[in-house]
């Protein structure tokens, strides 16, 4: 049984058009554990979101939201949406946990998509000109090819890798016209199909230098952001 999420927007009638959302979650979601697959709707602000994955640090960014934002915050969705309200683009960069995730402004006309710095679940698009897709699975964007081109030279860095990997470093795909959403970056759609990424994380610049630290101090400092990292996955329940 598939878990994820599709969106998919016809470009000739403009993002300000119909948006279809389908979310298909997971059968072994349980009353006692956040959904994997979560769905929010503004109808107000015409915004929506859907996330696959978790968000982390839910109490730090509620605490950056007015109170009248947080009472509807009831899902991981639902949390990252009233961020990119009350925040904007900018916000989603202050998003932490294993996700991936998509964003809609119908006032902006505008599509945003996004994966954690990790990749932890994968995001794919595609634009054939008149419609546009997004999806964590590549089927459904195979489904709108009409020939569904092999990508050989993807294929080929992809079969002469000396380890293992999920990925490589590239948005291409095994098929050509299908794209991927990189970790730690946000895609930008407009209503004419334009397209531009932006990389909002980047782990040279999040290094910090202090020649003071001992290595006792930097093992006790590690080991209590190890302890905050694993508590908040294990209060999500398992998997």
């Amino acid at each position: 049984m598939r878990v994820g999420f599709d969106v998919f927007t016809g470009l000739d009638t403009g993002l300000d058009g119909d948006v279809e959302f389908r979310v298909f979650p997971s059968n072994r979601d349980h009353v006692m554990r956040s959904p994997l697959v979560t769905f929010a709707r503004n109808y107000r602000s015409r915004t929506a979101a859907v996330l696959m994955g978790h968000l982390c640090y839910q109490d730090e960014l509620l605490a950056k939201l007015p109170q009248s934002i947080t009472q509807n915050c009831t899902s991981d969705a639902a949390i990252a949406l009233a961020v990119y309200s009350h925040f904007g683009r900018q916000g989603l960069e202050q998003l932490e946990g294993e996700f991936s995730l998509v964003v809609w402004d119908g006032e902006l006309q505008r599509l945003f998509a996004l994966r954690d710095p990790l990749g932890s679940w994968q995001l794919f698009w595609l634009n054939t000109g008149t419609k546009l897709a997004l999806s964590t699975s590549i089927l459904p964007l195979l489904d709108l090819l009409p020939n569904k081109p092999f990508n050989l030279d993807f294929l080929a860095q992809f079969l002469m890798l000396p380890s293992p990997a999920l990925e490589l470093p590239t948005e291409e795909t095994a098929f050509t016209g299908i794209n991927r959403v990189l970790p730690g970056t946000i895609l930008t759609i407009t209503a004419t199909g334009k397209v531009e990424t932006y990389r909002w994380w980047d782990w040279a610049a999040k290094q910090h230098h202090n020649n003071s630290l001992t290595l006792e101090s930097a093992g006790e400092h590690y080991a209590h952001l190890l302890r905050q990292a694993v508590k908040q996955r294990m209060e999500r329940g398992q998997i």
